[in-house]
């Protein structure tokens, strides 16, 4: 289990690095403010993410077991949708333009696509 659990955390990692590098560079390439806060509350996320999995990963090295921390919930409201949520209640609030919404749709992609990642993961590391 360990080498299968070490190579997930890794990967994990890396991408929630990659995450954080394409949240701050697409916050100063979009328009609105709105989507700019988003952008960086995406990345900040991305770090955060980022050393919880250090640390499960140090541990699961120097212990050979699991952190007995909190879980993580892995459902819950996105970001996404409390923005949309919003818009909805405030449409003159609305900045965004075409290129903005597709940036976050580009975001809201790869968020899903992590979640997804680390559900399967999961369902993985509980087989084993």
């Amino acid at each position: 289990m360990e080498n299968t659990a070490v190579s997930i955390i890794q990967y994990a990692m890396e991408m929630e690095r990659n995450g954080q590098r394409f949240y701050t560079h697409f916050k100063d390439q979009v328009k609105g403010e709105k989507a700019k806060k988003v952008f960086e509350g995406l990345a900040k996320a991305e770090e955060e993410h980022y050393q919880i999995l250090k640390e499960a990963l140090e541990n699961l090295l120097r212990e050979n077991a699991w952190s007995q921390g909190d879980p993580l919930p892995l459902e819950q409201a996105s970001i996404f949708e409390l923005v949309k949520e919003e818009e909805n209640l405030y449409p003159s609030r609305l900045e965004s333009d075409i290129s903005d919404l597709a940036i976050m749709r580009m975001a809201y992609l790869i968020e899903h696509d992590f979640a997804e990642f680390y559900r399967k993961s999961l369902d993985r590391i509980r087989d084993l």
